[in-house]
């Protein structure tokens, strides 16, 4: 098997050893599920989804899909790639937003989740309540989101957003981020974000349809919903002891539950697994 991962002509032929229609490679092993879920969903087309160790490494199977040697698919997050004017391809799909976890996480997914977690019924955990924190989140990293962008597109290298919110909250046992600790983070970066930047931002957010939620990092979210989710299981019934790990799966699941078409992302995905 082991010719199969350099050789082109093996991993165009790969699907056959599945049984399966086509290979989709993917970044991580996270991703694995989200993908052969949303295919199962929304496409007719029977796909294993294949890790490969990163978006660098993704890199070789998009350039290999470009010169037209390759038979299989590439699934990827989008990361900032929205801003700009990226002609697409049919056998190559990215996320909605920044990553998958964007798409996982919603009000109805939290409130599904909380409530197996505290093993209620999903009436006593308020929905309402999961929008209002993801509301706080959206307008609390807007500062944060623009200079990542910035940080992006001027190539600067800089450390703007961590795959973990946990310096940015207003206490070790809050789920609550800080103005106060963001903009100190951001004076101690000096990264300036001009007005022009800021309406080319606003602008391609609203071509595509996303928020500000959408484009945050998918890591640093999931961190601030493990502490939300701590915090709302607490208050309905006791403290609980859960891993990243239980919460990435349990989420997942719970995305798979809610995930329909009144899901604010569920039309695209629609429109680029079963486009016809």
């Amino acid at each position: 098997m082991a010719e199969l991962e350099y050789s082109i002509d093996a991993r165009n032929i790969l699907n056959q050893f599945y049984g399966v229609e086509n290979i989709v490679y993917v970044e991580g092993e996270d991703d694995i599920a989200f993908w052969e879920y949303l295919f199962e969903k929304l496409s007719d087309i029977k796909i294993k989804a294949e890790e490969v160790g990163g978006k660098d490494k993704l890199q070789a199977r998009i350039e290999e899909i470009k010169e037209g040697s390759a038979s299989f698919l590439v699934a990827m997050d989008s990361d900032f790639d929205w801003l700009l004017e990226v002609e697409s391809h049919p056998q190559i799909f990215s996320t909605f937003g920044y990553s998958m976890e964007n798409t996982m996480i919603s009000d109805s997914s939290l409130q599904r989740f909380i409530s197996r977690v505290a093993k209620v019924s999903k009436h006593q955990v308020e929905k309402g309540k999961c929008q209002e924190w993801l509301s706080d989140i959206e307008v609390g990293v807007l500062s944060l989101v623009l200079a990542d962008a910035v940080n992006r597109q001027e190539g600067l290298g800089l450390a703007v957003v961590s795959n973990n919110c946990d310096r940015f909250l207003v206490s070790k046992n809050s789920c609550n981020l800080s103005s106060q600790k963001i903009t100190s983070h951001l004076e101690t970066l000096g990264i300036n974000v001009e007005d022009e930047f800021r309406g080319y931002f606003r602008e391609r957010m609203d071509a595509r349809g996303l928020s500000v939620i959408d484009v945050l990092r998918g890591h640093f979210l999931i961190s601030a919903v493990f502490r939300f989710v701590k915090d709302y299981v607490t208050e309905l019934k006791t403290a609980i002891s859960i891993s990243r790990e239980m919460l990435f799966g349990g989420l997942m699941l719970a995305f798979e539950a809610s995930f329909d078409e009144n899901h604010q992302h569920y039309e695209y995905y629609r429109s680029i697994l079963s486009p016809n």
